[in-house]
């Protein structure tokens, strides 16, 4: 491996551990989101159903296999090893068909129904304060902007012409990573690693 492919593998295999990790958060972040209890004693998992709530244990364990075995590759290249690697990412496609089927039950206009909208705006702030809490904003901010198509949703929250203003610092802090993502965290634009 030369010098600038071990760079760039260094590189990748951090953004392979933070995704790992901000997968993690966000299954959890889910699990207090749709179980507990909101300011109606409401639960969204009642009326939305199992499939709202991806935050199994074995998703979990996955995820930290990934983080754990990225790590040793980074700090080891040389160990490296792509079926290693293809058997601990196995479990993919089971994640983006739960994560699409949690997207479906969301979508289906019965939050809207059940749950009062500034019921609901409390919820979503109380767990946009918890995953602020639970991980490093200069990790968090980017990579919510890199790894979601704000095109795709009406309701993508705005940022703010001060928030903006800071996004190229924060962005900078862990610049190396966010050229793996799909979208760049400033532009929005898609990105491709060809």
């Amino acid at each position: 491996m030369n010098e600038n492919h071990g760079a760039a593998f260094v590189s990748f295999m951090d953004y392979v551990a933070t995704f790992a990790e901000m997968s993690r958060l966000h299954l959890q972040g889910d699990e207090r989101f749709f179980v507990l209890p909101n300011a109606q004693g409401k639960k969204l998992v009642d009326f939305l159903g199992t499939a709202c709530n991806p935050n199994v244990g074995y998703l979990q364990s996955k995820l930290k296999d990934v983080e754990k075995k990225s790590r040793e590759w980074r700090k080891a290249p040389t160990c490296y090893n792509s079926q290693d690697m293809l058997s601990i990412l196995s479990f993919s496609d089971e994640l983006v068909e739960i994560m699409s089927k949690q997207l479906d039950c969301i979508q289906n206009g019965k939050i809207e129904k059940e749950i009062d909208d500034e019921i609901l705006g409390a919820m979503v702030q109380e767990n946009v304060h918890w995953i602020g809490k639970t991980s490093d904003i200069a990790i968090l901010l980017p990579f919510i902007l890199s790894h979601h198509d704000s095109n795709s949703s009406l309701n993508w929250p705005t940022i703010s012409p001060e928030g903006r203003a800071e996004l190229p610092q924060i962005v900078n802090v862990h610049a190396d990573l966010w050229k793996f993502a799909p979208f760049h965290p400033i532009t929005k634009e898609a990105q491709s690693l060809s």
